[in-house]
C-alpha cells in the first residue's frame, strides 16, 4: 500500500477537501481561450463522479491524512546525503522494442509494437515510452544545448492577434527560446502578426488538422487514442510529437497566462536548471479579475492588479512546465504523465497531486491567470468560446465569480516590467510599421 504524503492530520484533512473540490472545478471548466468548458471526456465524467464520492466519505471522517499521490509507479531516486533525486535514467528500457527514429531535427518516430505487456508502465503506451527514450537520449547528446534552445512554450490560440506580441515579447524577455502556436482557425489569420517572429525563428505557426485528422495522426504515431472532442490536448499532442525533441523544457499554458519570478533568480531558464531532474515543474495560478477595466488595456501585467488571496481554493491548480526528457504525453491542459520514477513538482520539490499542487506555492514562480481582463475581452473570449471542445461556452457567472474573489492587490506583475522591461526581447524582431 502507498504511504501517504507526510503532512499533519489537520492540514491533511484541509488538503483533501481542496484536493476534492478542485478536481470537480477543474473538470467542469476548461481554460484553454481563458473561459470555462461545458464539455467533458467519459472518462473526466467518471472521475467528476468518483470525486464528488469521495469529498462525501471524508466529509463523514474527523481526521484524515492527506491525499495519496496518483501511481507512478517505482519510486524516484534520491541521494540518500544530500536528498535530491538523482538525474539518471536507464535509457534500456526501450532496447525491449524495435524502434526506429527520424534522426537530425525532424520529429522522432517510433515502430514499437502497441501492444501492452505486464511489464509497462501504466497509462502510457510502449510507442510512448519509446518515443520518451529517443528524447532523452537526443537531449543527453546535445549535452543541455537543445537545437531549438533550452525552454519552449506551447500555446493553442484562436482570433487573438491582438493579444500575442505582448505574450509574446514578455516571455521572449524571461529566457524562453521558442513559441509554438497551434492555430484553432484563427480568423482573420494570424500569419501578419507572427510573421516577423517566425522572420527571427522564435516562433512556429502551425495550423490544427481536423479533429478526425489529429485523432488518426497522434493515435498512428503513439499508439494513444486521444478524445476526439478535446482539441487543446491534441493541439499538445501533436506539439510534442514534432516539437519534443528540440527542448529541454517545454511549458503547456495560454495566452492569458503570465509567468511571474517570484525570487532574485535572473531568468526562467535560471530557475527550471534546478528541477532538471523532476519529470515537470507545477507552478500555481493566481487569478486576477478586471480591476474595473472597461476598454482593452494596454499592458496586462500592469493593468489588472485586483486577484485572488492566495490561499483560494482556485489557485491551487497549476500548469505544468514538462521536462521533455521524461514527458511522455500531457494528460490534460494541466497535468502531465511520465515513465516510472518521475513526476512533477513544485518548486519546493513537493509532488503535485495531478492538475493540484495546494497549499499554492509562489516562493519563485507564479503563473498569473488574467481569466477575464476588461470587459471587452471578456466579450471577445465569449465569441470565440473554449478550447477544450466546440460546445465549450464562456458565461455570465464566470465573469461574477472571477471579480468576487478577486479582494488582494498584486503587483509582482508591475514590478515584473520593471525588472525585465516591455516590447521586443531582441533586434531580431522587426515589426511592421
Amino acid at each position: 500500500m502507498r504511504k501517504p504524503l507526510s503532512h499533519g492530520s489537520t492540514r491533511g484533512t484541509a488538503v483533501i477537501g481542496v484536493w476534492a473540490i478542485l478536481t470537480a472545478l477543474a473538470l467542469s471548466q476548461g481554460w484553454g481561450y481563458g473561459g470555462p468548458a461545458r464539455d467533458h471526456t467519459p472518462q473526466q465524467q467518471r472521475l467528476a463522479s468518483k470525486q464528488q464520492q469521495h469529498l462525501q466519505q471524508q466529509q463523514q471522517q474527523s481526521t484524515l491524512p492527506a491525499p495519496e499521490m496518483p501511481p507512478i509507479g517505482r519510486k524516484a531516486r534520491h541521494d540518500k546525503h544530500s536528498g535530491k533525486r538523482s538525474s539518471k535514467f536507464s535509457s534500456s528500457s526501450s532496447s525491449k522494442h524495435s524502434s526506429s527514429s527520424s534522426r537530425g531535427d525532424g520529429p522522432l518516430t517510433s515502430d514499437v509494437s502497441c501492444a501492452r505487456r505486464p511489464s509497462d508502465p501504466p497509462n502510457i503506451t510502449p510507442r510512448e515510452v519509446d518515443l520518451q527514450q529517443q528524447r532523452l537520449a537526443a537531449l543527453q547528446q546535445v549535452e543541455g544545448q537543445p537545437p531549438g534552445g533550452y525552454v519552449a512554450a506551447c500555446a493553442i490560440v484562436k482570433d487573438q492577434a491582438d493579444e500575442l506580441p505582448e505574450w509574446l515579447d514578455y516571455h521572449r524577455r524571461l529566457g524562453v527560446s521558442h513559441f509554438y502556436f497551434m492555430d484553432d482557425h484563427s480568423q482573420p489569420s494570424l500569419e501578419a502578426v507572427l510573421a516577423p517572429y517566425i522572420k527571427a525563428g522564435v516562433a512556429t505557426h502551425r495550423a490544427l488538422p481536423e479533429k478526425a485528422d489529429a485523432q488518426r495522426a497522434i493515435r498512428k504515431a503513439t499508439c494513444h487514442e486521444p478524445y476526439i472532442g478535446h482539441k487543446q490536448l491534441m493541439a499538445y499532442h501533436l506539439c510534442l510529437l514534432e516539437f519534443g525533441h528540440r527542448h529541454q523544457w517545454m511549458a503547456f499554458f495560454d495566452i492569458d497566462e503570465f509567468f511571474v519570478i517570484m525570487d532574485n533568480s535572473s531568468s526562467l531558464p535560471a530557475v527550471l536548471r534546478d528541477y532538471e531532474a523532476y519529470g515537470g515543474l507545477g507552478v500555481n495560478w493566481r487569478m486576477f479579475g478586471s480591476s474595473g477595466h472597461v476598454k482593452r488595456q494596454p499592458n496586462t501585467l500592469s493593468a489588472y492588479t485586483k486577484c485572488y488571496p492566495p490561499d483560494h481554493v482556485e489557485n491551487t491548480l497549476i500548469k505544468t512546465v514538462a521536462n521533455l526528457q521524461y514527458l511522455a504525453r500531457m494528460a490534460g491542459p494541466h497535468d502531465a504523465l511520465f515513465p516510472p520514477g518521475y513526476h512533477t513538482v513544485n518548486s519546493l520539490r513537493v509532488p503535485v497531486d495531478r492538475w493540484l499542487s495546494a497549499p499554492a506555492d509562489y516562493s519563485r514562480l507564479a503563473l498569473h491567470h488574467y481569466a477575464i481582463k476588461s470587459r471587452q475581452d471578456f466579450a471577445s473570449k465569449a465569441a470565440r468560446g473554449d478550447s477544450m471542445s466546440d460546445e465549450g461556452k464562456i458565461v455570465e457567472d464566470f465573469w461574477e465569480r472571477i471579480e468576487a474573489g478577486s479582494t488582494d492587490n498584486c503587483t509582482a506583475g508591475e514590478e515584473m516590467l520593471r525588472r525585465f522591461g516591455s516590447g521586443p526581447a531582441d533586434d531580431k524582431v522587426q515589426k511592421p510599421a
